[in-house]
Formats: structure tokens, C-alpha cells, sequence
């Protein structure tokens, strides 16, 4: 069992602010849906969290800003769980 997971996603234009920059707020949305296939991943179901052998909580959450992105690059995001 891994304890992170890591995926690269396209940023869509969608999710880009009026400047076509990345909307800061996304930034947390790309590391939930990265979350997400991390649990199923792990063989657990985002869908039925009843079945996980204990709750899982989100209590710390840090975002780096390492460089702007814009519509159409690669954005690389990591999520881990620690107990």
C-alpha cells in the first residue's frame, strides 16, 4: 500500500480566472479529485465510505505555489494519507 498517490492533470480552460491563470481555489479541487483515485487506489470507495476500516479525515491541507499555470498546461498533484 503506497502513501501517497500522484497524477498529472490538464488544466482545463474552465477552471482558468479572466487572465487565463489557474483560479486559486481549483488548486484544492485538482487535490480532491486526485484524493479520490487515491482511495480507490487503496481499494476503498469515495462513494461508500462505510466499507473503509476507519474515518478518514482531511485535517491538513497545504498547497505550494511553485510556478503559474495556465489554460492547457500540466499540473503534477500529490496526496497522501498518514495516520
Amino acid at each position: 500500500m503506497s502513501s501517497r498517490s500522484e497524477l498529472s492533470l490538464p488544466v482545463r480552460y474552465a477552471d482558468t480566472d479572466a487572465q487565463g491563470h489557474l483560479y486559486f481555489a481549483n488548486y484544492l479541487v485538482y487535490a480532491d479529485e486526485v484524493s479520490g483515485f487515491y482511495m480507490e487506489e487503496l481499494g476503498l470507495s469515495a462513494m461508500n465510505p462505510q466499507q473503509a476500516p476507519c474515518f478518514i479525515f482531511t485535517v491538513n491541507l497545504n498547497c505550494s505555489y511553485l510556478d503559474e499555470c495556465k489554460a492547457f498546461d500540466t499540473v503534477r498533484v500529490y496526496v497522501g494519507y498518514t495516520r
